[in-house]
């Protein structure tokens, strides 16, 4: 397919920019340590750092604090140094090696000194810090002192939005001496190392990249990013350093991205916005295709798309997919309809109305909306033409995986994925060898653990679970295989999953995945059975409104899963997992739905096994507890998320509602029938009518649907009607 006009000049742009790219035509660099002090090593580590910023070709100076009038000195020596790089797109880099004190008598603010006794000369940085707000662009602090992070202490806005600090230690921390050990050694042998790699590095990846490699670092740097836009600075050597390293290959990779506009015309804002802040590894951006998603679900419906032998038409879909379609198109144009005439209506009783004016001001009131209201064309599309019989055979699903005219329609991601869950994969994951697994893998729930850095592919969180008695391993790993596959393809946010990187198998201690941990998720794992049941002790629990989201994400992503013809097996709170850290606490805004489960045991359970399970039988249908009389349905998915959302509600552990004596006696049906009860009289005291009802649908399976597709469209029509859209309800009321 040809480029359009709008490609080639958008391209254009990128292209010219990328080539070219630089962060900072200037970059100043002023080191500053006190004239009288014991110890000469700040002064010497300050002509280290020099040394290096000069190979950058970075403009170095230094400054000798003097004892007397020192704030004052300082004072000047700054308005200097910002009226002398007041040139656009000029970095300042200001160090400071010395002392550092707490200030009792000044909000514990920063206080830098020339020795570490009270009697010593000083100054309060933090009283500085602000003017640095005054320079036109950005400023980096690297504080190398006992008490570091004071710098950050204020009620007035301590640092300005320009600035980005990166400080040795904590408020409350002492840092080491210099020394090979000190931060700022490590500082410049981080900088050295990464620039002298990849060309340049951000101040964040600095950050990162020390608090993972350097033990010997007496406290942990502390680091606070840019307020602006950028979010990070760049170090970047200007004209005239020479690489130490041969320069990477204009393209090593590629990654797929797909943008959604609200308006066609705001393309030079993602230009814009594309060019703002790349990672240093971008050595070009190119704008592949521009997707008009209204005008594609316009041409299918209207048969304009049958040109072309297309995979899948709208004549051939079932009569129930083919009324779900049409009546959200229609539904989406009579909006669009109103729209139009309300602004024309506007526009021609006001004669001084400029139609510019028209177009940025009250559209944009309108966008949010226009684009709230294609979401449902959206679904439909998904659920309509995923529910196409023709589907159901390789050869057709083959072919409208690469059909250009479905992905489209957004659902090229989509097919694929249908793809790897009904055939066996071609292409294989790597397996990884564990040394690290331990009788932690022992209980009936999956051990989860994240390893720092694991070779060839960083840092990971490590899913294992135990080997069951009545498992055929043989078929276990090949199905463990063909699930690493499915989960390492790409796929959109929606899904809530993380990125598989390999798998395990180890018959003599455990099997799992591994998956890639985002890299700007906190540190540990922690599961949301964890959070409720109180295992793990976190600094915050999640809202009622937090909560509610979290249902709607995880909905969401069953759906989704649903649609590819894939059912999750053990949909529960111990497998919904985010992350944490235990001074900041937990992201309650990325839960991950993990846990998919790959043993289908070929033999009869023991009874003793059956009561050992009871905490996992709580979250399966009744149909699928003990002996399961039938294979797992979607509708099995669907109740166990009911319970989930019964937990999430009542913002308690489910197998509570049953005391020691009853679990081992109580039937499955009987199980199923309280939990139903539960949800019916006690949730929406807790959670309101709308929560209830979703819960208590997904339960009781009350979905109305007596006969269905080969996909199961009308319950997934359904699932999003009586169950997602009362789960949204409830957030608005939040």
């Amino acid at each position: 397919m040809a480029d359009s006009d709008a490609q080639v000049r958008l391209n254009d742009q990128l292209s010219r920019y990328y080539k070219k790219r630089i962060e900072y035509n200037h970059v100043t660099v002023l080191a500053i340590y006190w004239q009288e002090c014991s110890s000469a090593g700040y002064k010497d580590e300050a002509a280290k750092l020099g040394t290096l910023m000069k190979t950058f070709n970075f403009h170095f100076e230094y400054f000798e604090i003097p004892s007397s009038d020192s704030q004052f000195a300082l004072c000047v020596r700054l308005m200097e140094l910002l009226a002398a790089n007041r040139q656009d797109n000029t970095l300042l880099i200001i160090h400071y090696g010395g002392h550092g004190w707490i200030d009792d008598s000044h909000d514990n603010q920063s206080v830098w000194a020339a020795e570490s006794h009270h009697t010593a000369a000083n100054l309060r940085w933090s009283d500085l810090q602000r003017e640095l707000k005054k320079h036109t662009s950005e400023v980096l602090v690297l504080l190398d002192c006992c008490f570091a992070s004071q710098a950050a202490r204020g009620s007035k806005s301590p640092i300005p939005n320009n600035v980005e600090l990166f400080a040795a230690c904590g408020m409350s921390a002492k840092t080491l001496a210099p020394g090979p050990h000190s931060f700022t050694s490590l500082l410049i042998q981080e900088i050295s190392e990464s620039i002298g790699s990849d060309g340049s590095t951000k101040v964040s990846e600095l950050h990162k990249s020390m608090a993972s490699k350097y033990s010997q670092l007496k406290q942990s740097a502390v680091y606070y990013p840019l307020s602006g836009p950028k979010a990070s600075i760049t170090l970047q050597p200007r004209a005239g350093f020479s690489d130490r390293t041969p320069p990477t290959p204009p393209e090593a990779g590629s990654v797929t991205i797909r943008i959604s506009l609200s308006k066609l015309e705001q393309l030079n804002e993602v230009v814009d916005w594309l060019k703002l802040n790349p990672p240093s590894t971008i050595s070009n951006v190119r704008i592949e295709q521009l997707r008009q998603s209204a005008t594609a679900v316009n041409n299918f419906v209207s048969g304009n798309n049958t040109r072309g032998n297309t995979a899948v038409t709208f004549s051939k879909l079932p009569p129930s997919a083919q009324d779900d379609l049409f009546s959200s198109w229609s539904i989406f144009n009579q909006g669009v309809s109103r729209m139009t005439s309300y602004l024309r209506m506007l526009s021609s009783s006001h004669k001084d109305f400029d139609e510019q004016e028209m177009e940025e001001g009250l559209a944009a009131t309108y966008a949010e909306q226009l684009e709230r209201s294609f979401q449902p064309v959206q679904s439909s599309v998904e659920r309509s033409i995923m529910a196409a019989p023709e589907l159901s055979e390789k050869g057709a699903l083959l072919k409208a995986a690469v059909d250009p005219k479905l992905a489209a329609l957004g659902l090229g991601e989509m097919l694929k994925l249908r793809v790897l869950a009904h055939f066996a994969p071609d292409e294989i994951t790597m397996e990884v060898n564990l040394n690290s697994l331990d009788s932690r893998t022992s209980g009936p729930f999956p051990y989860r653990a994240v390893e720092e850095s694991m070779p060839q592919i960083g840092r990971v969180l490590i899913e294992a679970k135990k080997f069951g008695e009545y498992v055929d391993t043989r078929i276990l790993q090949a199905r463990l295989q063909n699930l690493a596959v499915l989960l390492q393809s790409s796929k959109s946010v929606e899904f809530h999953t993380l990125s598989c990187a390999g798998f395990f198998f180890e018959p003599s201690k455990a099997y799992g995945l591994i998956f890639r941990v985002p890299p700007a998720a906190p540190g540990l794992p922690i599961s949301l059975h964890d959070i409720i049941s109180k295992k793990v002790e976190v600094p915050t629990k999640p809202t009622l409104g937090q909560r509610f989201q979290i249902a709607l994400k995880i909905g969401t992503a069953l759906m989704k899963w649903h649609l590819v013809d894939w059912v999750h097996q053990g949909i529960a709170s111990y497998d919904i997992v985010f992350f944490y850290d235990p001074a900041l606490g937990v992201d309650y805004g990325q839960p991950y739905l993990c846990g998919f489960e790959y043993a289908r045991k070929h033999s009869t359970p023991s009874t003793s096994r059956i009561v050992e399970d009871f905490e996992l039988n709580v979250y399966r249908h009744p149909d699928r507890q003990g002996v399961p009389n039938a294979s797992h349905q979607k509708e099995h998915d669907i109740y166990s998320f009911g319970v989930l959302l019964l937990e999430l509600g009542l913002w308690d552990i489910a197998g509570k509602l049953f005391s020691p004596k009853k679990r081992e006696t109580i039937s499955p049906s009987e199980m199923g029938q309280r939990l139903a009860e539960v949800a019916n009289k006690k949730l929406g005291h807790y959670t309101g009518t709308a929560f209830q009802k979703a819960t208590s649908t997904c339960l009781n399976g009350d979905f109305g649907v007596e006969q269905d597709d080969i996909i199961n469209s009308q319950l997934g029509k359904n699932f999003k009607v009586k169950v997602l859209a009362e789960i949204e309800k409830a957030t608005m009321v939040d």
